[in-house]
């Protein structure tokens, strides 16, 4: 990915933080602009309802199994058919500022109580900051979106 990232000229601009622990990642989620999970075959999508609790918005294929239950589509996130339809959002929500506010807005939902040995979510310090995309494991942000 580091390569990649290089040869396309995104080097600078991509961060990969790898493995991190808890207050990172969700310090990370609550930078982006967007959780994209290219995945085909999903169990659960777990990453999606990490993001949701920051209010970013995913965009991950339709039929990757979870997905269609973790993402109301068009409104807290966008699911797709293929390659060119996953390309499509991403650029079309990188370019519309009120529309990505709309889908970060409607990926807000009330926490539930937490129940005996689960953790609770940390408080949102939700910025106004430009937020840019993570990559589907929280591992990857835009530099100069903070520390």
């Amino acid at each position: 990915m580091h390569a990649y990232a290089a040869a396309r000229g995104a080097g600078d601009a991509v961060r990969f933080l790898g493995h991190v622990d808890e207050e990172t990642k969700h310090e990370a989620y609550e930078r982006a602009w967007l959780l994209l999970l290219p995945s085909l075959k999903e169990g659960w999508g777990l990453v999606i309802g990490e993001a949701g609790m920051h209010s970013t918005p995913a965009i991950a294929y339709r039929s990757a199994g979870g997905t269609r239950e973790s993402i109301d589509d068009g409104v807290s996130g966008v699911l797709v058919d293929d390659k060119v339809g996953f390309t499509a959002a991403l650029m079309a929500l990188l370019g519309d500022e009120r529309r990505r506010r709309e889908t970060r807005q409607g990926g807000t939902v009330d926490e539930p109580t937490p129940t005996r040995g689960t953790v609770p979510s940390p408080p949102s310090r939700r910025s106004s900051a430009p937020r840019p995309a993570a990559g589907g494991s929280g591992c990857c942000r835009s530099a100069g979106s903070g520390p």
